[in-house]
């Protein structure tokens, strides 16, 4: 079984402090942003600097899953180890492929190596037309990760969640759970579209 690391991989880029954990409560729904989740299992939030919001079951490095989402032509997310002049940037006219690439770019400024992306395919976020597709990478200390991502492009902006676990044991135990987690996306709000040219 993997060692039980308290800080490794993305985790040590974007955490600011190891104070103000607060439970999630697996048996309500809650917002996170601008989406509405069922959590599932009971999760910790745990503190992040910028933009995200991280969730964990047995501790940072082991399984982390991740919240956030990007207006057009800024960057995927905000974090004090990264400028913002480094950082990928979404753009409303990203494909979906770009998109993950982007996701799967940043990766690796945070740390990971080899990060390579797969299995693209449609699926549903919310209301929305979204995506998913997996990742394989390594940790700076030669751990093997996977991970799992989830996305919409709606006007305006990008809303994501990535899940991310050592490949031995935590992946595996998690998956089936972030699966659902993803399957219950929902949006706080209706989605406004543009108005159609006449």
């Amino acid at each position: 079984m993997v060692r039980k690391f308290l800080i490794c991989g993305f985790a040590i880029a974007i955490l600011s402090a190891c104070a103000g954990y607060k439970g999630v409560d697996s048996t309500k729904t809650i917002a996170v942003g601008d989406i509405i989740i069922a959590p599932q299992i009971g999760w910790t939030n745990i503190p992040v600097q910028g933009t995200l919001t991280m969730w964990t079951v047995n501790g940072t490095g082991l399984d982390e899953l991740y919240f956030f989402n990007a207006k057009a032509d800024a960057p995927l997310f905000e974090t004090n180890k990264i400028a913002n002049k480094d950082m990928a940037v979404y753009r409303a006219a990203m494909l979906p492929d770009d998109v993950m690439e982007a996701m799967a770019s940043t990766l690796g400024k945070l740390g990971f190596l080899q990060v390579q992306t797969m299995g693209l395919k449609p699926a549903g976020f919310g209301s929305e037309q979204g995506f998913r597709f997996d990742i394989t990478m390594t940790s700076s200390g030669g751990l093997q990760y996977k991970g799992m991502a989830t996305f919409a492009q709606i006007p305006g902006k990008l809303e994501a969640v990535i899940f991310i676990a050592p490949e031995e044991y935590y992946f595996d135990h998690y998956a089936g759970t972030v699966d659902k987690v993803f399957s219950s996306i929902q949006f706080t709000k209706p989605i406004t579209k543009p108005a159609a040219r006449s």
